[in-house]
């Protein structure tokens, strides 16, 4: 009885193999993660993304990283961990560009996790990705607080015009932005000659690397302790100040 059951066993067996088809094995189909994950904050909903000292969006696509993190396991500077955040940014863009569809591609584990560990490489081996001025007055300038939310072209233009004004004869305007991107922001306003810091720059996090409840602006992390800052602002505007622009800064 036993031999009987044991040979209709290998009969089935056989049979079952017979009729079965085994698909080959892509290795890529599996990623083992390196753990760069914990440096990447969670992707927010759009909702979240709202900056309301500016009332506008932030880029949905701009990424942001625990510079807490960046700053005790890979020992950088504040303005290195930013740079870090600016290279994580542009490899996920070069990413998505690879894709059949960019626009309605969310990308993988395997391709975040490799745009963080490319973007500690360049922070490394690289200059810094923007260029900044070195003269002894800095004239701040909050783009969001001279053009709202609609983009209105008229408010463009002013804002043209008084980057190209003689206030700055005796200063170098920079351009700040919390929710135009740096390439955004740059072909805007390129014409100017003004400077630009564009949304990648800007995070949830201090200047001592610690991480705080809203997007700000850390001014040491890209200006020398001798430099003056002055912020101007719209006269509307001028008697507030900023809390969310860190740092020892006059205002205008």
């Amino acid at each position: 009885m036993t031999k009987i059951f044991i040979v209709c066993f290998f009969a089935i067996f056989l049979s079952s193999c017979q009729s079965t088809s085994f698909k080959d094995v892509n290795r890529n189909d599996f990623f083992q993660s390196t753990g760069a994950m914990r440096f990447i904050l969670p992707e927010a909903p759009q909702w979240i993304n709202f900056f309301s000292p500016g009332q506008c969006y932030r880029p949905s696509e701009t990424r942001a990283l625990n510079l807490e993190l960046l700053k005790k396991e890979f020992n950088l500077t504040l303005r290195q961990s930013l740079n870090a955040q600016f290279y994580f940014n542009e490899e996920l863009s070069i990413q998505k560009n690879k894709m059949s569809d960019p626009q309605n591609t969310t990308l993988g584990l395997k391709e975040v996790e490799l745009s963080f560990l490319k973007a500690i490489e360049k922070t490394r081996s690289t200059f810094d990705p923007i260029r900044l001025p070195d003269f002894p007055r800095v004239h701040l300038v909050w783009l969001e607080d001279w053009v709202s939310k609609n983009k209105d072209e008229k408010q463009i233009q002013k804002l043209k015009e008084f980057l190209q004004s003689s206030v700055h004869q005796e200063g170098v305007p920079v351009l700040v932005s919390f929710c135009l991107n740096q390439v955004e922001l740059e072909k805007t306003y390129q014409e100017t000659g003004a400077f630009s810091i564009g949304a990648e720059w800007s995070s949830v996090f201090n200047e001592e690397s610690a991480q705080v409840p809203t997007y700000v602006f850390a001014t040491k992390a890209f200006f020398k302790a001798q430099q003056k800052i002055i912020v101007y602002r719209q006269k509307k505007n001028k008697e507030n100040q900023l809390p969310f622009i860190l740092g020892t800064v006059e205002y205008r």
